[in-house]
């Protein structure tokens, strides 16, 4: 008689300190991976870490030679870690991602980071055949139909994804997001010039307290594997808005109109998006911001009203910029994101004391 296989067992994680240092938070997951013993098949971290430390987690995981999944969406985005060669299976039947939202992250995958890999000619303005899209496992192997997709670009609040017609045929793409440079600024986005920029008059990098340090210590905000660093207008109230995430900390306030004056180029895609590649490094320099907000308190990390923070201060100074004083940030408007975690910019526009974030 063939032997039933014996029940998989998991064990719940404590929940995070909050506003721990990236040491504390290693020191923490450790801890919290004791509980990965040979009776033990699963742990579940709770759903109050946030995207920064969620991804911090799976390098630590990893480190140790074990697996780990994100499931779920929104607030009950968990982390779930195995012990190698151990079946990759759900918790709680309420964290299973809908096909919507199944479908949406594997376009997004696709068209901003693999399509030039997988070689389904994707063209310089980023479009790729709906056809051959569906074509592909991830897509063929759940049936996903083009009638599926446009239903997904027409409901999508945050227009992530756009369609066409060339020579009869549907042709998709992202509209923006992407990690590939073979897509060209010039076919998929609109230059944004001096005096629009001038009508925003703050835009806002939404970011997490585990990595604002790093920042600071980086010299400014770095564009990493993507093509842009991702800005977005809001204009108006309990508005869903592209790119920031609702689990963010902290909000970087930059001066748009001084970054172009020191030759930043700037575009503006589509759905509203601004984006930037940044300088010759790829980022978009400290002297360039205005201040650094705290969500929690509305208190300002920087510039250091005490003087503590004195090189960034200088520079900003040397550029003839002057500290913002504190102002109350109004959280009501605070978007949610359920995507993939790979964004967090965001750029309000004014008034910026009626906005929300």
């Amino acid at each position: 008689m063939e032997e039933t296989p014996a029940k998989q067992r998991s064990a719940k994680a404590a929940a995070p300190r909050r506003g721990q240092s990236k040491t504390q938070l290693t020191d923490y997951i450790l801890k919290e991976l004791e509980k990965l013993t040979e009776g033990i098949d699963f742990l579940i971290f709770p759903a109050e870490l946030n995207a920064a430390e969620r991804k911090h987690a799976h390098e630590v995981v990893k480190s140790q030679k074990l697996m780990s999944v994100s499931t779920g969406s929104g607030e009950v985005r968990q982390l779930q870690v195995f012990r190698p060669g151990t079946k990759k299976v759900r918790a709680d039947a309420h964290l299973l991602i809908q096909r919507e939202e199944q479908l949406s992250r594997k376009l997004s995958s696709l068209l901003r980071h693999s399509a030039e890999q997988r070689g389904i000619g994707m063209l310089q303005d980023g479009y790729a055949p709906l056809s051959t899209v569906l074509g592909l496992r991830e897509f063929s192997r759940f049936k996903h139909t083009a009638e599926e997709v446009e239903e997904l670009v027409e409901k999508d609040a945050k227009k992530r994804f756009e369609l066409t017609r060339k020579a009869g045929e549907m042709w998709i793409r992202a509209t923006q997001g992407h990690t590939m440079r073979s897509v060209k600024d010039d076919a998929l986005l609109r230059p944004l010039g001096i005096q629009e920029a001038a009508e925003v008059e703050s835009c806002v990098h939404g970011t997490y307290l585990l990595v604002w340090e790093e920042i600071l210590r980086s010299g400014g905000l770095c564009r990493m594997a993507r093509n842009h660093i991702h800005f977005t207008t809001c204009t108006t109230r309990n508005a869903e808005v592209s790119g920031m995430r609702s689990d963010c900390e902290v909000v970087i306030y930059i001066s748009l109109t001084r970054a172009i004056a020191a030759g930043l180029h700037f575009f503006r895609s589509t759905n509203g998006v601004v984006l930037t590649p940044g300088d010759e490094r790829g980022m978009v320099s400290i002297k360039h911001f205005e201040k650094v907000i705290a969500l929690r308190d509305g208190s300002i990390l920087w510039p250091d009203v005490q003087g503590a923070s004195t090189t960034a201060t200088s520079s900003l100074a040397h550029d003839g910029a002057t500290a913002t004083p504190p102002i109350k940030v109004n959280l009501s408007c605070q978007n949610t994101d359920a995507e993939e975690e790979d964004e967090e910019v965001v750029c309000f526009s004014k008034p910026l004391l009626h906005m929300y974030i």
